[in-house]
């Protein structure tokens, strides 16, 4: 399903953490799973943000068709603007 995930260095501003991290997915059902692994407190190994107030996160998949999408998760254009970087 997901063949790997990578993290980017934390970026410490303020009193907040800022965590990048990028998936290899295959279609967009993925994103959603990623999220919960990646937020899944049981997760010792890869559990880096399950107190975070906001995930904002972006996707791009080729699935046959291009299909994109993104979540704010609060913060207002976090997420639109994340996918334009990509």
């Amino acid at each position: 399903m997901v063949e790997s995930i990578s993290f980017g260095k934390a970026f410490h501003y303020k009193k907040l953490t800022f965590q990048a991290f990028s998936a290899a997915i295959h279609n967009a059902d993925h994103v959603r799973f990623v999220l919960n692994y990646l937020g899944n407190v049981n997760n010792l190994v890869h559990a880096r943000f399950p107190s975070a107030k906001n995930k904002i996160a972006a996707y791009r998949v080729n699935d046959g068709l291009l299909n994109e999408g993104f979540d704010d998760d609060g913060e207002a254009g976090a997420g639109e603007k994340l996918l334009g970087l990509l």
